[in-house]
């Protein structure tokens, strides 16, 4: 019978063969007696491919000869049909009526292919036939049935342990309460039960052996709700371990059918599919169901051409199908929403902005990024980090990144190198503002899902110690990231003494504080770090070691400049005679992080005895790298590696004695570009005795970022062959320093004359100083935001240079750090202090309602030499929690360029006029407006919603008339821009005081890029597509596209607009 079921398969499929492989067709009658009964069926031997046994590799390899595995009747294949999928093969299997004839129908059932068990011998021979005559889709089953299998409860070892414990421990509680033997089933849900009994087996498990729990205990106030958009998270190996924690509530959407045994998530109180629905805007979509499953999306596949590294066959689409989209905030139920899952094959642009309300508390979202698209309007990172800063989120870190090789195939995959990245799932938390503001039940749930979700320790302990510090303590123990003690007498170590955290680089990441809360409190003594220094890891990734003490680990910043990091100072020649440092009492404050080098050995025992945990000290002398005499002089401050000149030293009183060599001892030296602890120098001090220069040429990498240099330099030889003053600074102007102040010009007096019977006190031979160096002004500009706080807190704190800090903080921190700052030193100095407000830079504001022009006005405005204007939607004010930080850089370059005014365009800033005005007293508003048909078409086509559109246009242009209305606000009409372009630019230029500029009508010739996105004409619909389309019309003369209502509302709507709008429509100066 079964040989005659093939048979007519194989008629059915004139190219096709048969191969059998077993045991028994060693037997060569056997062999001839299948090809005889073939014969007779109408098949011809050589389509048949007999073979015998093979050992199991071979075996394997077999099947890489088949397409279709067909199981023969009624004695099933059992391994071998998992063997078959594992290889990437298909089998179709008809039950037989014994348990020995239902093997493969078990495992393909729980391997999710119950569409490969049929019912009869008919549909046994149509399911192959479909199968062999679409080859496409066949190829596309077997790439993904290895993973198919893996992932199902076939090879679900600890699933298939519970149920066979729960089997046996209900079959034995059944014993032990008397009751006869009975069929025992498990449900969709796991859960056991008898045919004889109507309620599930209430199984009772052995008490633990063990002593205690091992890890953290965690405790919740209630489940973590997610909410899956694409499914990723369900079809993850680890949901079943997820499900076990008793934690998570998960809702997720399979648009694609992407979930493998959907069914055994019916009825659960954890999970909850729906099946054929997607996160979106809530209108209709239609979904693409592609070659590859995996693919299937509601957005278009790129064409072929556009597709970089991509399974190009797997984008061809087989069908357009129907598909619902739901919007986040009309959810009903969905009480609070703790993290968000977007994969990167839904519009996640449309899900986040029509989320707003549902994701107001969510603690966690992760974005799917595609680098290398693969379909239209895919999450970019651009994009997405936009939405998520005006909305309270901030960009923590990549996870699950994947790259894209672009070496031949032929590379064995050991060695195969892949380094462009291709996707990556992007990490957003809270802002630092709105994590100080979550409850002890919001940061209990988040800490737990960075730990348990991510791997994420460093960041858990940093939520988890505002909750209640002596838990944090227990899970820094509990997780064993304690390290013991390390013996402070190992000097060539930068390992601290006291206990500090240990984090694996692979889980960790720099953390920059956030800058909303800066420039708040008092001058003196109110800098402060982040929640610990920062260190680069020679993997470079990311550790972090703290440095810092228990309390100033958890102090809130409060200060006037708060610093992203620790001032890293080193200190050569750190011998303790030498007095009080400079850094001290910073160093005492927790503010530095100090690595200092003494090779005298009793100085370095002393400085060992006093060190406090942010000091490190090495036992090294720095110089060239070579070996070396030092010179051990009678007094430790005069001994060097350089000899004393005592020709010099005869002239002068005390010379002769402390110059006087005790012994001589040669040493190897470091070069400071060699010395692998130091990471970074903010601020070096050195005094040795004549070897400064030597030190600085051979430390020209290191010092490259350096900001203040502190030096002694010599006017006299008091060594043989000393580097003087003249030398020192010419080195330093020709690597981009300047002198700014001489400390401690010492004096000494030539023998025999004393003063008083004393011999210390000179009349006016100069002998030493101390010369501070820092960055030249001149290039301050080439600084980043925390260096130049940086350098203008050191020489405040260290040198009191109150007019060069002031001048940093007002061309380089903004308006309102500079005058905090003055308020403060006027406390406690007699200053006046002048405006220059010739340097001083003007703020202008394009705002109104979208789709009137304003990014048109902002690039022709940008055109004019004195305006510089930012090529993107900034959002400022809008509760953008980088606003000091990106200003500071907007501002820096607009200074650069030497412009009078900084343009910048947010539409929605036109909701922000006081906010503005409270930050610049000089701001000026350049309100547009458009008429009202043209706008809500144009807002129609880009969101395909009529009603939001004409709600955006009536708010907007509301609020647009009453800015219009301010003294510093002129409004300006589309229309005229479009009918008078010059009359209307000079219009504009009157109103700044600016020139007009030709420039300005030729905007386009500079091609400007905005938005970040690639240019071009596209239909508009859809966020990507709008910004796309944007970017394009700005590389365009100015285009007339009054009237373009026409082509997109209907009567019915251009009636519903004018009616609405004709009120606002007169006041904004239209003829209605």
């Amino acid at each position: 019978m079964v040989l005659e079921q093939w048979a007519k398969i194989m008629l059915a499929l004139p190219n096709s063969k048969l191969m059998l492989k077993s045991m028994q067709y060693k037997s060569e009658e056997r062999c001839q007696k299948i090809k005889d009964t073939m014969a007779l069926y109408g098949i011809e031997s050589d389509r048949l491919l007999i073979e015998g046994p093979s050992p199991h590799a071979e075996l394997l390899d077999a099947y890489n000869k088949v397409d279709i595995s067909l199981d023969p009747w009624p004695y099933s294949g059992g391994l071998t049909t998992c063997e078959s999928f594992l290889m990437g093969v298909p089998v179709v299997s008809l039950p037989g009526p014994t348990f020995a004839g239902r093997h493969s129908a078990t495992h393909l059932i729980n391997a999710g292919m119950p569409e490969l068990v049929v019912s009869s011998w008919e549909e046994y021979r149509e399911r192959v036939l479909e199968l062999a005559s679409d080859l496409d889709s066949l190829s596309t089953i077997r790439q993904h049935l290895r993973q198919v299998l893996l992932e199902s409860p076939v090879c679900d070892a600890s699933r298939f342990a519970k149920h066979f414990t729960d089997a046996m421990r209900s079959i034995w509680q059944r014993h032990c309460e008397g009751k006869q033997p009975a069929a025992l089933t498990f449900d969709k849900m796991g859960l056991a039960k008898f045919e004889d009994e109507e309620t599930p087996v209430n199984v009772v498990y052995a008490e633990s052996m063990e002593s205690g729990a091992v890890g953290f205990n965690w405790s919740l106030p209630s489940k973590i709700i997610a909410l899956d958009n694409g499914s990723k998270l369900v079809v993850e190996k680890g949901i079943d371990t997820l499900r076990q924690l008793n934690a998570f509530g998960i809702v997720a959407f399979d648009p694609a059918s992407q979930v493998i045994n959907a069914e055994r998530f019916e009825g659960s109180k954890d999970v909850q599919i729906f099946t054929h629905a997607v996160l979106g805007d809530g209108s209709p979509a239609t979904l693409y169901s592609c070659l590859d499953p995996a693919l299937s999306s509601i957005l278009e596949p790129l064409p072929k051409e556009q597709q970089y590294g991509a399974n190009l066959a797997g984008t061809n689409v087989l069908a357009k199908l129907p598909i619902n989209t739901i919007a986040l905030d009309s959810i009903e139920g969905l009480d609070s929403l703790d993290w968000l899952i977007l994969d990167d094959l839904s519009d996640s642009t449309a899900i986040l902005e029509n989320g707003e309300k549902a994701l107001k508390d969510t603690l966690v979202i992760q974005v799917r990024i595609a680098f290398q698209p693969t379909h239209k309007r895919q999450p970019n990172l651009a994009e997405t980090q936009h939405w998520m800063s005006r909305h309270g989120f901030r960009f923590y870190r990549f996870n699950n990144q994947q790259h894209l090789s672009h070496l031949p195939d032929s590379v064995s995959a050991e060695i195969r190198q892949a380094t462009e990245l291709q996707s990556a799932d992007a990490i957003f938390l809270p802002t630092h503002e709105r994590l100080a503001e979550l409850s002890e039940n919001q940061r209990s749930k988040l800490a737990f899902l960075l730990h348990t979700v991510y791997g994420i320790k460093d960041m858990a302990y940093e939520v988890l110690v505002k909750v209640d510090e002596k838990k944090a303590e227990k899970y820094l123990f509990e997780e064993r990231l304690l390290n013991p003690s390390i013996d402070e007498s190992n000097t060539d170590s930068l390992k601290e003494s006291s206990p500090r955290l240990a984090y694996s680089p692979a889980n960790s990441e720099q953390l920059v504080s956030d800058s909303a809360s800066t420039y708040n409190d008092t001058l003196n003594g109110d800098a402060e770090l982040p929640q610990s220094d920062v260190q680069e890891s020679a993997h470079n990734d990311v550790a972090r070691n703290s440095n810092l003490t228990k309390s100033q680990l958890h102090k809130k910043p409060t200060a006037l400049w708060e610093l992203d990091g620790p001032i890293y100072v080193i200190d050569i020649g750190a011998n303790p005679i030498d007095g009080t440092p400079p850094y001290a009492g910073l160093l005492q404050r927790g503010l530095v992080n100090l690595i200092g080098f003494e090779p005298q050995k009793d100085a370095l025992q002393k400085l060992l005895t006093m060190k406090g945990p942010n000091e490190t000290y090495l036992p090294h002398a720095v110089g060239t790298g070579e070996k070396t005499k030092l010179y051990i002089c009678q007094a430790s401050g005069m001994t060097s590696t350089l000899k004393p000149n005592n020709q010099v030293l005869d002239h002068f009183q005390g010379y002769p004695i402390w110059g006087k060599v005790k012994s001589i001892e040669e040493i190897d030296t470091v070069r400071l570009d060699d010395v692998s602890e130091i990471t970074k120098i903010d601020w070096l001090k050195i005094d040795i005795q004549g070897g400064e220069l030597n030190v600085f040429k051979n430390a020209e990498t290191k010092l490259k970022n350096a900001l203040v240099i502190q030096t002694e330099v010599n006017f006299i030889q008091l060594y043989e062959n000393q580097p003087l003053f003249a030398e020192i600074d010419q080195w330093m102007r020709a690597n981009g320093f300047m002198l700014h102040t001489l400390l401690e010009q010492r004096r000494r007096l030539y023998a025999p004359m004393k003063i008083n019977g004393g011999i210390h006190q000179g009349i006016n031979q100069l002998t030493t100083a101390d010369a501070v160096y820092i960055k030249d002004i001149n290039r301050a500009s080439e600084l980043t935001e925390d260096e130049v706080k940086k350098m203008a807190f050191i020489l405040h704190e260290a040198y009191g240079s109150y007019d060069l800090s002031l001048r940093l903080i007002k061309n380089f921190l903004g308006e309102g750090v500079e005058n905090k700052y003055i308020k403060k030193i006027k406390k406690q100095l007699p200053l006046i202090i002048l405006k220059n407000e010739d340097f001083s830079l003007k703020h202008c504001f394009v705002v109104g309602c979208g789709h009137t022009g304003t990014t048109l006005i902002a690039t022709i405005l940008g055109e004019n030499d004195a305006i510089y204007s930012i090529k993107r939607e900034t959002g400022w004010f809008l509760d953008n929690q980088n606003i000091d930080s990106d200003l500071f850089r907007e501002e820096l370059h607009a200074k650069e360029l030497r412009s009078d005014w900084l343009c910048e365009k947010t539409p929605r800033h036109v909701y922000c006029y006081e906010k503005i005005m409270a930050r610049f007293t000089d701001a000026k508003f350049i309100v547009m407006t458009r008429e009202a048909k043209d706008v809500v078409a144009s807002i129609k086509n880009r969101t395909g919603d009529f009603s939001q559109a004409l709600n955006r246009w009536l708010n907007d242009s509301k609020k647009s008339l009453e800015v219009s209305r301010q003294k510093n606000s002129l409004l300006i009409h589309y229309e005229d821009v479009v009918a008078d372009a010059e009359n209307t630019i000079q219009r504009m230029c009157d109103f700044l005081g600016v020139p007009f500029s030709q420039a300005m009508l030729s905007y386009h010739e500079s091609k400007n890029n905005w938005f970040g996105v690639n240019p071009q004409k596209t239909d508009g619909k859809g966020e990507q597509a709008h910004l796309e389309r944007r970017a394009w019309q700005m590389q365009q003369p100015i285009q007339d596209r009054r009237g373009t209502w026409k082509d997109i509302l209907t009567k019915e709507e251009a009636e519903t607009v004018d009616t609405a709008s004709r009120k606002i429509m007169l006041e904004l100066g239209y003829d209605v």
